[in-house]
C-alpha cells in the first residue's frame, strides 16, 4: 500500500475563509519514501501576526512563492493512488479540498488520521497531539510547524503506531469507516466508495435494472454512505444483495438537499424509502377569523375556495389532520366545537362539564381571551408563507450562492448564482429550477429556518434581508 504522509501550514484554523502557505508530502511505500514533494504558497492574503511568529512564514517569506493553482497538478499527481496520512487529517485534507475546489477540481483521496490512529493503538497516552506523541516516542522534529519536519515527524510516528497495529487491522478499519470489503454489493467495490465526494448532496442506489432502490441525502455523501454498510439491518441487507451502482447530485445547500430528497423520493418512489413517500395533500387546517370566536378547521382541499378560511396547512391523510387538532386542543385549552373536533349539539361543549374547556363554545369565556390562544395555535402550525421571499445558502462551490425561491406561499423553485453578482426580482427566474412546492416541503423550510438562524432571507416584497451568515 502507498502512503502520502503530509502537513500544510495556514493562514488559520477555517479551510472555508483561510489558505495554505506551506505544503510537504512525503510518499512512503513498502518501508521506504520513494518520492518527496515540498513548497511554499503564496496565500494571496496577509499571515496574521500570531501565525507568522509560530511558523516564521511572513507575508514577506511568501510574496514570491507560487500561488495553490501553480502546484496543484503536482499535489495530484504526488498523491495519486495513495493514501493521505496526517496528523489531525480532517484538518488538512478540509483544506487541499477547499482549495482544489475554488480551482472548480473535486480533490478525494482515502484518509488516515494518525491521531484517531494513537488513539486507538495506544490509549492509555493521555494527550495525542504531535508534540505528545513526538515525546512519547522519542522522535526526533527539527522545526515545529514548519510542514517538511512536521511531515517527518509524522511519518515516524505512522510507523511506530504501524508496529503496534497487528496485520494493519486498525488501520484498514479506520481508512475504510471501520466497512469490511465483504459488506459492500457483489458490483460495487471499496475503490467506487473511497471516490465518492464529501460533500452535501443527494445520492441514490440503483439495482441491475437501473431503478432506484434508495435515495437519500447527506452532508457528506461519502460517510454517509459507508455508514449504511456498518449498520446492521434489513435495508443494508437488500443494498448488499442487489445494489450495482451509486450515483450521486451535489447540491452545496443543506436545505436543497432535504427538499431534493423529499422530491426524488416522490417521483421514483424508491421501495427502500418507507418515509416520504406520499405526494397526496387532500385535507388542510385552516382559521377562520370571520366569527366573534376564531376557529379552527378540518377540511378536504376541494372544499376551502367556498369558505372563508385561511389555510395553514395541508395534511396527506384526514387521521393525521385530526391528530394536530387535538394536539392544538390539548396544548392551547381550545374548545373542540370550535376546532371541529366535535359536532356542538348542546351548550357547552362535553369537555367543559369535566373542565378542561373555559366555555368559548357557550359565550362563557371572552372572545378576546379565547382568541389569544387561537393566535398561538395558528402561528405554531402555519406553514403557509404569507410573503414572497428569497432563502440564500451555501452555493456548491466557494464562489457560488444558492437561492431558494417562496412564491404565493410555498416553494416555486431553487437554483445556484454567482456569489458576486447583484440579483433583481425579474431576473429569478432565469436561475431557478421550478418545483410544485407542497406542505411538507414548507415544512422542511420552515424546520430548516428555525435551525439556521443566520441564513440569508430576503423578502421580495419590501426588499428587506432579514438576516446575514
Amino acid at each position: 500500500m502507498k502512503f502520502a504522509v503530509l502537513d500544510l501550514e495556514t493562514t488559520g484554523g477555517s479551510a472555508r475563509m483561510e489558505k495554505i502557505t506551506e505544503v510537504a508530502i512525503l510518499v512512503y511505500e513498502d518501508g521506504e519514501v520513494i518520492e518527496e514533494f515540498h513548497s511554499l504558497v503564496n496565500p494571496e492574503r496577509s499571515v496574521p501576526p500570531f501565525v507568522a511568529r509560530m511558523t516564521g512564514l511572513t507575508d514577506k517569506v511568501l510574496a514570491d512563492a507560487p500561488k495553490f493553482y501553480e502546484i496543484a497538478k503536482r499535489v495530484v499527481e504526488v498523491t495519486e493512488g495513495t493514501t493521505l496520512v496526517a496528523h489531525n487529517a480532517r484538518f488538512d485534507y478540509a483544506f487541499l479540498q477547499m482549495e482544489f475546489q475554488r480551482l472548480g477540481y473535486k480533490y478525494n483521496r482515502k484518509r488516515l488520521c494518525t491521531v484517531q490512529l494513537s488513539k486507538r493503538l495506544v490509549p492509555d497516552i493521555p494527550r495525542h497531539g504531535l508534540d505528545a506523541m513526538i515525546k512519547h516516542f522519542n522522535i526526533h522534529c527539527e522545526k515545529r510547524h514548519r510542514a517538511m519536519d512536521d511531515t517527518r515527524a509524522t511519518l515516524e510516528l505512522f510507523k511506530e503506531l504501524m508496529k503496534i497495529d497487528d496485520g494493519f487491522a486498525t488501520q484498514k478499519e479506520l481508512v475504510n469507516f471501520g466497512v469490511n470489503a465483504s459488506k459492500i454489493p457483489e458490483g460495487l467495490s471499496m475503490e467506487d466508495l473511497q471516490a465518492l465526494p464529501e460533500s452535501c448532496g443527494v445520492y441514490f442506489f440503483e439495482d441491475a435494472d437501473g431503478r432506484y432502490m434508495y435515495i437519500g441525502k447527506s452532508i457528506n455523501i461519502k460517510k454517509r454512505i459507508f455508514q449504511h454498510f456498518r449498520e446492521v439491518n434489513t435495508k443494508t441487507q437488500e443494498l448488499q444483495r442487489h445494489a450495482v451502482n451509486i450515483s450521486y447530485e451535489t447540491t452545496g445547500s443543506e436545505l436543497i438537499a432535504l427538499l431534493r430528497e423529499s422530491e426524488l423520493i416522490k417521483k421514483y418512489r424508491p421501495h427502500l424509502n418507507k418515509a416520504q413517500r406520499k405526494n397526496r395533500y387532500p385535507f388542510v387546517i385552516g382559521v377562520d377569523t370571520t366569527g366573534d370566536y376564531h376557529q379552527l378547521r378540518l377540511l378536504h382541499q376541494s372544499k376551502v375556495s367556498k369558505t372563508n378560511v385561511r389555510v395553514l396547512d395541508a395534511y396527506t391523510s384526514k387521521k393525521s389532520a385530526t391528530g394536530a387538532l387535538h394536539r392544538m386542543m390539548k396544548d392551547y385549552e381550545l374548545c373542540p366545537a370550535l376546532v371541529d373536533l366535535e359536532k356542538q349539539i348542546d351548550d357547552p361543549c362535553q369537555r367543559y362539564a369535566m373542565g378542561k374547556c373555559l366555555g368559548a363554545c357557550a359565550e362563557i369565556e371572552p372572545a378576546d381571551d379565547y382568541n389569544i390562544r387561537v393566535d398561538e395555535a395558528v402561528q405554531r402550525i402555519d406553514n403557509i408563507y404569507k410573503d414572497d421571499m428569497v432563502i440564500i445558502d451555501e452555493g456548491r462551490y466557494p464562489e457560488e450562492r444558492s437561492l431558494l425561491w417562496i412564491k404565493d406561499g410555498y416553494c416555486a423553485g431553487y437554483g445556484y448564482v454567482p456569489r458576486d453578482i447583484s440579483l433583481e426580482e425579474s431576473d429569478l427566474a432565469d436561475h431557478i429550477t421550478p418545483t410544485l412546492g407542497t406542505a411538507e416541503m414548507n415544512r422542511i423550510i420552515s424546520g430548516y429556518v428555525r435551525s439556521h438562524p443566520r441564513l440569508v432571507i430576503y423578502k421580495l416584497s419590501t426588499h428587506e434581508q432579514k438576516e446575514d451568515y
